[in-house]
């Protein structure tokens, strides 16, 4: 979802937004302090939409932007109470100031998310709340119990390369807290960038940070032995994707603005505060997969990155 541009006044920005819903351009309406954002969800009719709204300002007078717009109700009674009253809103598209850009809530814009959650709970449950040693975990693990060479995914069982993110070992903190971001960061990226790109952001972020976790885990240094590493396969959990969303939904915030992505402080202090209590306080913390979290964070910049140039070659200012 972008930001193309502002409208001065709600009428103008209602008969505009109904324009393009007759264009098949899902659009959103944002009232904030300078008039109306208008928001288009695909970013593949971005470019269309604007050439639209420069030509809509330069002439709103045009009847095909009239012609477009259904008969608008009446508006309804003015409220009762202080000096006259204030008229209700004449439709939920037309929204009242607000801080960040509109999220759809509807569960189209964000099937992607609740599946992956659903998929962990229903994951947890199956391996009775977390058991190591169940048939389930054994089945979704990059490789089971004793596998250092990736025989199984050698064999042809591909899906152990993505799975482990749907394994966790307890409810509370390690699902909860991944649940948590998940519903955070993961909504945000499906609706601005669709349920696709989405879904290929967290299948490379997943194969890269299990990879890694796989080959690099139990990698470990000692006065006598020096640097050592040893692949080893028991580890599961969302948040090596999580920290790939983190980095992502980072860098696309800072050099794409228009598009919305919000980090609050309460989630960065929790990502980045938890990311480090894991390296520096392993006993306390418990196994957890580090290797995982800054590779999904590294994959997820890059990501980032990738995804804004992109957008500057394809779009230029």
């Amino acid at each position: 979802m972008r930001q193309i541009g502002m409208v001065p006044d709600a009428h103008a920005a209602r008969t505009f937004a109904d324009y393009l819903t007759s264009l098949s351009i899902d659009a959103r309406l944002d009232h904030q302090t300078q008039g109306w954002a208008l928001w288009v969800f695909d970013e593949d009719r971005v470019q269309q939409a604007k050439i639209e709204l420069e030509q809509f300002l330069s002439n709103p007078e045009d009847p095909r932007f009239a012609n477009a717009a259904p008969p608008q109700p009446p508006l309804p009674p003015l409220r009762k109470g202080g000096l006259g009253g204030v008229p209700e809103p004449r439709d939920e598209a037309l929204r009242e100031p607000s801080e960040s850009p509109p999220l759809d809530l509807s569960v189209l814009r964000r099937v992607v998310t609740l599946l992956l959650g659903a998929g962990c709970m229903a994951v947890f449950i199956g391996s009775n709340f977390g058991e190591g040693s169940s048939a389930v975990v054994q089945s979704m693990q990059i490789a089971p119990d004793g596998d250092t060479t990736l025989e199984h995914v050698r064999r042809g069982e591909l899906w152990r390369l993505f799975s482990p993110i749907f394994v966790h070992f307890s409810f509370f903190p390690h699902l909860l807290f991944n649940l948590l971001v998940l519903f955070d960061l993961g909504r945000q990226v499906e609706q601005r960038r669709g349920p696709v790109r989405y879904l290929l952001l967290v299948l490379v972020v997943a194969l890269f940070s299990n990879l890694a976790q796989f080959y690099l885990g139990d990698a470990g240094w000692s006065y006598g032995t020096g640097f050592t590493v040893a692949a080893g396969g028991k580890f599961g959990g969302m948040s090596g994707v999580l920290y790939g969303l983190f980095g992502y939904v980072w860098i696309v915030a800072r050099r794409e603005p228009e598009l919305g992505f919000v980090l609050t402080p309460g989630t960065v202090i929790l990502m980045v505060g938890w990311l480090f209590a894991c390296i520096l306080l392993p006993e306390a913390m418990g196994p957890v997969a580090n290797v995982a979290h800054g590779i999904g964070l590294f994959v997820g910049l890059l990501a980032g990155y990738a995804t804004s140039l992109l957008h500057a070659v394809r779009h230029p200012p």
